[in-house]
């Protein structure tokens, strides 16, 4: 997907937006953060094979495959889902932003984009890991790293309400919870703009509010999402309000010199190692700096490469949504064959990344859009 600049849309609901003149590159860096982030993600979740059943018979990540080369993203890989949020308020603040403030997107609409975006894969996705489930706990006796596949949770997925409830726990296709978190900040985010909360400051207060929340323990999933989320919108604010003034280059170089200088600050004083509210207060303030710094950035490509990064950030959501269910199936095979899981062969992680992502392609292609056309064809006939 591409994203570029637009200028303000007149009232007139029928008249497409045109891409500005001055803003012409599509912002490929932001498709090289969504794949590093998405890669982040399936490496980490790379020890869910040290499972046999609920049990998770090594601990030690030492054992993980190629792990001298891979340890960052074996620890902190996780923190990718902060980086989709962040990307997620940044993209939203510049593609909704002037048409959900002047009443262009009515509520339904914007309902039925996200529905169509999300739901079709989602729903996929949680059919098959049922299935893959029922296959293996039908063999083991217990399912296959992570509980609770009941009825009750069934149906929060099918609402994609399986994690507004910290208390509620992981379930099915257990990565989906961040999705089902972020729902609820896209209806915040709406109902924002309608209410005419639309200033940098709004944000900003939002963010900081989140921070101190975690800052006293009180914290959880939601909470962590609006923080990053619209960290992302106010930094789309910000480099809109730059370019309006003539100050894009200037912010450039600002938020390069942070992207660079923040990380190396952060290790050198403050960095303890593990997770917690220091980790996340920085990726906080990080993560919009790079996002904006790689915005303004241009690449120089040829349309191959340009293609090929747009794919790379198109199959991000299927990646992250079938990584659970491949590896359930492979579980599953194992089991049939009566043999255990070989977590520890460099083989069995480069056949995972790699086959996941090649599998993204054509989900993409040849589901999720097709289902998306369908979708909106359908429920927004005028």
């Amino acid at each position: 997907m591409r994203y570029s600049f637009v200028r303000p849309t007149l009232p007139d609901a029928q008249q497409p937006m045109r891409p500005n003149d001055q803003m012409h590159d599509k912002m490929l860096g932001l498709e090289v953060i969504r794949f590093f982030a998405a890669v982040s993600v399936l490496v980490f979740h790379y020890k869910n094979f040290t499972y046999e059943g609920l049990q998770q018979v090594e601990k030690n990540l030492g054992a993980l495959p190629l792990y001298d080369a891979l340890w960052f993203f074996y620890t902190y890989g996780d923190y990718g889902v902060q980086a989709f949020w962040t990307l997620s308020g940044f993209i939203f603040y510049f593609k909704y932003f002037d048409t959900v403030s002047r009443g262009l997107v009515s509520g339904w609409k914007f309902f039925v984009l996200r529905f169509s975006r999300l739901y079709p894969l989602h729903i996929l996705t949680l059919l098959a890991v049922a299935a893959f489930q029922f296959g293996y706990t039908s063999v083991n006796g217990s399912p296959f790293a992570c509980g609770g596949n009941d009825s009750f949770h069934f149906l929060l997925h099918l609402f994609m309400a399986s994690n507004w409830r910290g208390q509620w726990g992981l379930s099915f296709n257990a990565p989906v919870w961040s999705v089902s978190v972020e729902v609820l900040i896209y209806a915040l985010f709406f109902l924002m703009l309608r209410l005419g909360i639309r200033s940098i400051w709004s944000c900003a207060v939002l963010v900081a509010a989140c921070a101190a929340a975690r800052h006293f323990h009180i914290d959880n999933r939601v909470v962590m999402c609006i923080s990053f989320f619209f960290a992302g919108g106010m930094a789309a604010l910000l480099m809109q309000k730059a370019h309006a003034n003539g100050r894009s280059n200037a912010l450039r170089k600002l938020t390069g010199a942070l992207a660079v200088l923040l990380p190396l600050a952060y290790v050198s004083v403050f960095f303890q190692g593990g997770h917690g509210d220091q980790e996340l207060l920085f990726l906080n303030l990080w993560v919009p700096c790079l996002v904006i710094c790689l915005a303004q950035v241009h690449i120089p490509t040829t349309n191959r490469m340009a293609s090929g990064l747009e794919v790379a950030g198109n199959v991000t959501y299927a990646s992250y949504l079938i990584h659970f269910p491949i590896q359930v199936a492979v579980a599953l095979c194992f089991t049939w064959m009566g043999d255990s899981v070989p977590f520890g062969s460099p083989v069995l992680l480069t056949a995972y990344v790699l086959g996941t992502l090649a599998l993204s392609v054509p989900v993409y292609r040849l589901f999720e859009m097709p289902a998306q056309k369908h979708i909106r064809r359908l429920l927004l006939r005028q």
